[in-house]
């Protein structure tokens, strides 16, 4: 699983290159992430499963890592809109 990211503007189909972070943009990165780690999970399961759906344990404890990785991009997602939630209502407060 590839890991990393960019700030590069329009270097990710979800930004618009307005300059501004919405709510939409940054739910649209995490959840096409999202949506790549299961992908890869998947495929990598897809490869290293044996017939009978068994597989080592160096394989099992990849494979622990991997969902380990992608269980960080979801709470890193969700702890990032929750604080653009936050930053909104506390700018709604001051005005």
């Amino acid at each position: 699983m590839e890991t990393g990211g960019t700030t590069k503007t329009g270097a990710h189909p979800a930004i618009n290159g307005d300059g501004e972070v919405s709510t939409d943009e940054v739910s649209g990165v995490f959840e096409s992430e999202i949506k790549r780690a299961d992908k890869d999970i998947e495929d990598w399961l897809t490869e290293h499963q044996d017939e009978d759906g068994s597989m080592s344990t160096t394989d099992a404890l990849t494979l622990q890592q991997m969902m380990a990785d992608q269980s960080i991009i979801v709470q890193t997602g969700t702890s990032t809109l929750k604080g653009i939630k936050d930053s909104i209502l506390a700018a709604v407060r001051n005005i």
